[in-house]
């Protein structure tokens, strides 16, 4: 399947002046002036991300500074990650990938991400083969916890893995001590962990973009937004062997839609709408 970018193509963006997001309109070169500033906010990005502490809200104030510029840079030069990591590198942390996601979108998006795979999580399992093992593992993992935030988090990790099964593609993205895969430079998650592991919340992830790491993650739902947010972050294309996952994730959790329905398949197009009707059925009752 031919690969669509996931950001609007910055061509496009100048002429129309339509925004998928809500500061990607002004892609101009800067004047002397705010080079100057922007220049300013650099060195002032870089001297903060060397400090033993950095200042939660100067970052994020400097972050908030710099973005329309970074926007301006990452969708018109389209550099590799490792030059983005040697202009801005505060925004290769946790809490500013998290930060750049809600200023892609808005305040909350995030959140709603969240919430998203919590409200989805038992329609995805519902809709795979009652005899499938992956599904089977993910009952067996959920019967043993004791607690209901352990069986949930066991539910909604079980979900995020069976989205591959029923999108019929491997998961490329996901690299434990257990799985052969290889992602090359494409965006990807990695865990010091087996498979039959993460059912349990005690791992941390890691997740690289061009073989850089871009940030750690707490927990497998949060690598999984840092894994969307980055193909959004750095305007890359979905990989063809995820493809199908990838735009189930951006669809259903992101509820973005800078993937047109044209390149789906129809089988792809409805399970999504499959899993938003149980979802819809249920919360009408």
């Amino acid at each position: 399947m031919k690969n669509r970018k996931v950001q609007v193509d910055a061509v496009n963006l100048i002429a129309n002046k339509t925004s998928y997001t809500q500061t990607d309109s002004s892609l101009e070169k800067p004047t002397l002036n705010t080079s100057i500033a922007t220049n300013d906010i650099i060195v002032q990005s870089k001297r903060l991300a060397t400090a033993d502490k950095i200042d939660t809200a100067i970052a994020n104030d400097l972050m908030a500074k710099s973005f329309d510029k970074r926007r301006n840079f990452i969708l018109i030069e389209r550099p590799m990650a490792s030059f983005v990591k040697e202009k801005y590198p505060l925004l290769f942390s946790n809490a500013e990938v998290k930060n750049e996601i809600d200023r892609i979108f808005y305040d909350g998006k995030c959140t709603e991400f969240f919430q998203n795979i919590e409200k989805y999580a038992p329609h995805i399992l519902s809709i795979a083969r009652d005899d499938d093992p992956l599904l089977l593992t993910i009952q067996q993992k959920i019967e043993a916890f004791q607690t209901t935030p352990q069986k949930k988090y066991a539910q909604e990790v079980g979900a995020l893995l069976m989205l591959s099964s029923l999108m019929q593609e491997g998961r490329e993205y996901l690299k434990l001590d257990d799985t052969d895969c290889n992602p090359g430079d494409f965006p990807h998650i990695m865990c010091k962990a087996r498979m039959n592991d993460i059912y349990f919340d005690q791992h941390i992830y890691r997740v690289f973009v061009e073989r850089i790491m871009l940030c750690e993650a707490s927990d497998f739902k949060e690598a999984i937004l840092c894994l969307i947010g980055s193909y959004f972050i750095f305007n890359i294309k979905y990989p063809d062997t995820n493809f199908n996952t990838l735009v189930t994730f951006e669809k259903l959790f992101l509820e973005a839609n800078d993937t047109d329905e044209t390149e789906l398949d129809l089988a792809v197009r409805q399970i999504i709408r499959s899993i938003q009707l149980k979802w819809r059925a249920k919360a009408d009752c």
